[in-house]
């Protein structure tokens, strides 16, 4: 991704999206399992495969920094939302 990104952006924005990625990681992954317990799994994976399908649509369409941005927190998101959960459900 990071080549793909030094392609259409500059690479410290890239940089910027790599951090923003851990970033979100961080903040939401005991958020995301107390959301799990609460809401249900079912509803949880959901949510992750509808982040997952918004962030890549982001990507696709491109454009200024914010889109990538929030395509890369979107991306995160699902990752932390599908982290244990799909475990937990099996």
């Amino acid at each position: 991704m990071f080549l793909y990104f030094e392609q259409v952006l500059t690479a410290p924005q890239a940089i910027l999206l790599a951090s923003a990625y851990e970033l979100v990681n961080v903040f939401l992954e005991v958020p995301s399992g107390y959301f799990s317990d609460r809401v249900g799994c079912r509803v949880t994976l959901i949510a992750s495969s509808a982040a997952h399908v918004l962030g890549c649509i982001l990507f696709f369409a491109g454009g200024p920094l914010w889109i990538f941005l929030l395509a890369q927190a979107l991306l995160a998101a699902h990752m932390v939302l599908n982290s244990g959960t799909d475990s937990a459900l099996l």
